[in-house]
């Protein structure tokens, strides 16, 4: 590693200095800790009903998770909670009739579909028979003004009462409102709206189905989605779509919290997860601004029956009420401003935009927020400063300060030095992580006892960015002209990184911005030699930073921590590769690299010994953490996740695929236990510890968890025989073919001067192949398809995948009277966004001489859920595919009875029951006391070739 070239032996260990330096620096973090932890006190049920009380919020989550229990999307659980919600809204109607509020509830159902991409994979979501329920209160006469809406969904995830993810907000949201109610005169200048989303959990459903088909989307002005990834937590902002949306959250919120350093994170794909913000938000799929609020902490409870009532800590929710009340009135007063002004006001407040807004919490009272055109100047400043300072230090210390070529050149010197210790003090913990699990096989030893990922890992990382300083002298002669050009050069390095960053418009820019300023200051005030009084300057004016990062660093490498049962299972050494770079950039943004010379200073000789025994500590933890029996990776509060299926495979029980009407009989072929785990550690650590014979491991066949694709990518899991369940349903599901016909394909193509043909799509134009417009003539081409009608079977609401194959599909129809075309769904997958696929409806429209284009798909996935009603399940799908062969003769556009040839198309059908069964609630209890159940189903899977 490059160091600064020596020139004095170090310097005695100065402890008064030492102590101020480190003393104040942990002062500053666990105040910025005591501060994310904090909450207000709650208020008690017989609070002033126009005033948020968390207690009678509460008391709406007990209901929805203790009285409902589980409210997974398909379940009877779901239903009750639709029923509360609706009552709930009812109830709030009678309260205002007869004065000037108006309150509006709506419950919406609907079918339909739209693309989606998840862990990289692009699919079909489609959607059966889910709710919404919608509640619009506002002063009479203002019904139609734009709303400021609230989201949080009431569906929970598969196992978990799903208290903080996330009745914990619905319950928020039906005080809120039930506030709004009691008191009129305090109503916003904006109407407010409430939507409880009935399925969020099967990725968004519920949101996407509101922005696509609910009327209710014209009268929303912004919104404000409400989630969460651990009960534990406070309410922090992630993410925003409009710069004045988080504005006048941080001019309005009582208790704000957030940084844009986390939409940073979100919106590289660095945490897997989605929200409905994505599917509203119009800097993701949908069409309106925004901001997205989410509870952190406690992530090893998130999407397992750990997530309870109790796990909510007290004060939580009452911060989020209060919270939301003062945000509330900020949006509103923006939106009924702007709308008073003129309606070109309004349409340009809410015109989507590509900008974001630069925001930062501080103490939890005040929010900074700024434009990025703001952000370009701003962050540049510190890159002036310290490119400038040698040139400075020399006008302001002649004599006494280094030459302005020589300052320079220590500065350099030091930026280098501190660009390496940055890059070292992040791969070489991360380096370690990964190393230790795979040598050792067992890995995330520290999850259950976490300080030990900090001995192991921050002590490396503290021991490697304090070496290449260990030699230095800073208390006499050159030495001490050297200290504020060091600390320059760290200066520098974050003043060029924050100016590099926010050219490409990152948010975390900031921070780097913030350290480079700071550094800067702290050079000239150290420039006069180490002194208790410089030295108090220089922490004063690196307060700030180092407060920022023990809130937003230290947090988020203690969040990501307990999330890392959840990071699927790439390879053994995953999660220890995270931990380690998470807590390397920890220690590494605390000091910003300019401390690190001051440290030196304090240290002097005993920096070399300390470096040394924190690296030998490393390794000595790494060493023993990794034998069997020392550390033991789980506990019953931080456990294990378990996914548990009970998997069949069923065919025909004749054997034969039937067509037309009447019921398919079908038998089971044969059926296992499939045991998953979504960590680092292998399923098997798991099913010895059940009681299953390794040795009895049935081969897996590979889409044993289709269901729930395309999370089963992550999974690692193992397979044991087993008896078939019972009474799941009385018929088992299937597909049949109830018609298939030949139907006319118009599609244009271009031909250039030697006869090549070029297909053009219809949605772009596009030339297929080689050659321009301008050369080439164009004539309309008749072929033929075939046109196959299917009715999935599922006898009552479950999960479920169908994957197609085998054929060229053209267009299909998922939801009735809608039609998909694979030029469409293509482009979306080439876009990789997630955006909507483009759909036709059926409407003013033949049927059979649309032109698709001429593109294809040899396969698609379909995901869907389905909702409860009256009688079975029969879900009608259509495909159209090129026939393998074109008949010789066949008339072009002539419709005709297809033939009974098989067309090669392959359907593969999962279909997922989630209600608990004696099967599994017997395997569950084999369960050890360190492992939590995350997802179980019952499920059926078949092939069928048509």
């Amino acid at each position: 590693m490059a160091k600064p070239q020596q020139q004095f032996g170090p310097s005695p260990l100065q402890p008064g200095l030492f102590t101020v330096f480190v003393g104040a620096i942990i002062l500053l973090v666990s105040y910025s800790l005591h501060v994310f932890y904090w909450t207000p006190t709650p208020r008690s049920a017989d609070t002033p009903p126009g005033t948020f009380a968390e207690a009678r919020a509460r008391q709406h989550v007990h209901v929805l998770t203790e009285d409902i229990g589980l409210r997974s999307v398909s379940t009877p659980g779901l239903q009750k909670a639709h029923h509360y919600i609706w009552n709930f809204c009812q109830q709030l109607q009678h309260q205002v009739a007869g004065t000037d509020v108006t309150v509006q509830a709506q419950f919406e159902n609907y079918t339909g579909s739209f693309a989606f991409e998840f862990v990289g994979e692009s699919f079909i979501n489609a959607y059966h028979n889910i709710s919404n329920i919608i509640l619009h209160i506002s002063r009479r006469g203002q019904e139609q003004q734009p709303a400021v809406m609230l989201v949080a969904h009431h569906d929970s995830p598969v196992g978990s009462p799903g208290a903080g993810d996330d009745a914990s907000n619905v319950g928020v949201m039906m005080e809120l409102a039930s506030n709004l109610v009691a008191d009129p005169e305090r109503l916003p200048a904006s109407p407010v709206m409430f939507l409880f989303s009935g399925a969020e959990e099967p990725l968004c459903q519920s949101a996407a189905a509101f922005m696509k088909s609910s009327p209710w989307v014209s009268r929303v002005g912004v919104f404000i989605n409400l989630e969460s990834i651990g009960p534990g937590g406070s309410p922090i902002v992630f993410q925003h779509a409009g710069a004045w949306v988080i504005e006048a959250y941080g001019k309005g919120a009582m208790h704000p919290r957030g940084a844009i350093a986390a939409q940073d994170i979100f919106e590289s794909g660095l945490v897997l997860g989605d929200t409905d913000y994505r599917q509203l938000s119009y800097r993701h799929r949908g069409g309106l601004p925004g901001i997205d609020i989410a509870y952190l902490l406690s992530g090893a409870a998130y999407h397992t029956d750990r997530d309870t009532l109790d796990a909510i800590r007290p004060g939580v929710l009452q911060e989020t009420g209060e919270t939301l009340t003062s945000v509330i009135r900020s949006l509103s007063d923006a939106l009924a401003s702007a709308a008073n002004e003129s309606p070109d006001k309004l349409r340009s407040l809410l015109k989507p935009t590509v900008h974001k807004r630069m925001f930062m919490s501080i103490g939890g009272k005040y929010m900074l927020t700024y434009s990025m055109a703001t952000a370009e100047m701003l962050h540049n400043v510190p890159l002036v400063a310290a490119s400038t300072a040698p040139v400075i230090l020399g006008l302001l210390l002649p004599g006494k300060a280094l030459p302005t070529l020589e300052g320079f050149k220590a500065m350099l010197s030091a930026a280098g030095v501190g660009v390496c210790t940055l890059v070292a003090g992040l791969v070489l913990p991360a380096g370690m992580g990964a190393v230790r699990a795979l040598a050792s096989g067992r890995a995330m030893v520290w999850f259950a006892n976490q300080h030990l990922a900090v001995i192991m890992y921050s002590s490396l990382a503290v021991s490697v960015l304090l070496t290449p300083w260990s030699h230095m002298d800073y208390s006499q002669g050159r030495g001490k002209q050297l200290l504020p050009y060091h600390v320059l050069g760290g200066a520098l390095v974050n003043s060029v990184i924050g100016a590099v960053l926010t050219r490409f418009g990152v948010g975390l820019s900031m921070i780097f911005a913030l350290w480079g300023g700071a550094g800067t200051l702290t050079g000239f005030c150290v420039a006069q030699g180490l002194s208790v009084t410089t030295l108090s300057g220089a922490l004063v004016a690196c307060a700030w930073p180092i407060y920022t990062c023990g809130e937003t660093a230290v947090v988020m490498a203690i969040v990501l921590m307990s999330r890392m049962s959840l990071t699927g299972h790439v390879f053994v050494g995953l999660g220890d590769t995270i931990v380690g770079f998470m807590l390397g950039l920890g220690a590494i943004s605390i000091t910003g690299c300019s401390l690190l010379p001051i440290l030196q200073a304090t240290l002097g000789r005993h920096s070399r010994k300390l470096a040394a025994v924190l690296a030998a500590t490393a390794v000595a933890a790494a060493v023993v953490c990794s034998l069997e029996g020392i550390a033991v990776p789980y506990s019953k509060d931080m456990p294990k996740r378990l996914m548990l299926g009970h998997v069949h495979y069923t065919a025909p029980a004749d054997g034969m695929q039937r067509m037309g009407e009447g019921p398919v009989p079908m038998t089971v072929l044969n059926s296992s236990w499939v045991i998953a785990s979504s960590d680092s550690n292998p399923a098997a650590m798991l099913a010895a510890a059940m009681g299953f014979n390794l040795s009895e491991a049935q081969k897996h066949v590979g889409n044993e968890w289709g269901v729930i694709y395309p999370v089963s990518k992550l999974l690692d899991f193992e397979l044991f025989p087993s008896q078939p369940a019972l009474g799941v349903v009385q018929e088992l599901p299937y597909v049949r073919s109830v018609g298939q016909r030949s139907i006319q394909h118009h599609h244009r193509v271009l031909a250039d001067a030697a006869g090549q043909r070029h297909t053009v799509g219809q949605e772009t134009g596009h030339l297929g192949g080689a050659g321009s417009a301008d050369r080439c003539s164009s004539a309309v081409v008749d072929d033929q398809l075939r046109e196959l009608q299917l009715e999935v079977f599922t006898a009552k609401p479950c999960w479920g995948t169908l994957k197609l194959s085998g054929v060229d599909l053209v267009s299909w129809s998922i939801t009735p009277g809608e039609w998909t075309d694979a030029a469409s769904f293509i482009a979306s997958e080439q876009e990789g966004s997630g955006r909507a696929l483009i759909s036709r409806k059926a409407e003013g429209i033949s049927a059979d001489e649309e032109d698709w284009g001429d593109g294809g798909v040899r396969s698609i996935v379909v995901k869907w859920t389905s909702e409860h009603r009256d009688g079975p399940l029969h879900w009608p799908l259509k495909l159209r595919f090129s026939p393998k062969q074109q008949a010789a003769g066949q008339p072009a556009g002539a419709e005709k009875e297809a033939t009974t040839e098989k067309s090669g198309l392959v359907v593969e059908l999962h279909v997922g029951y989630v209600e608990k069964t004696a099967a599994l609630a017997e395997m569950e209890a084999r369960m050890p006391e360190w492992s939590t159940l995350s997802f179980e189903a019952t499920t059926y899977i078949s092939k069928w070739e048509f």
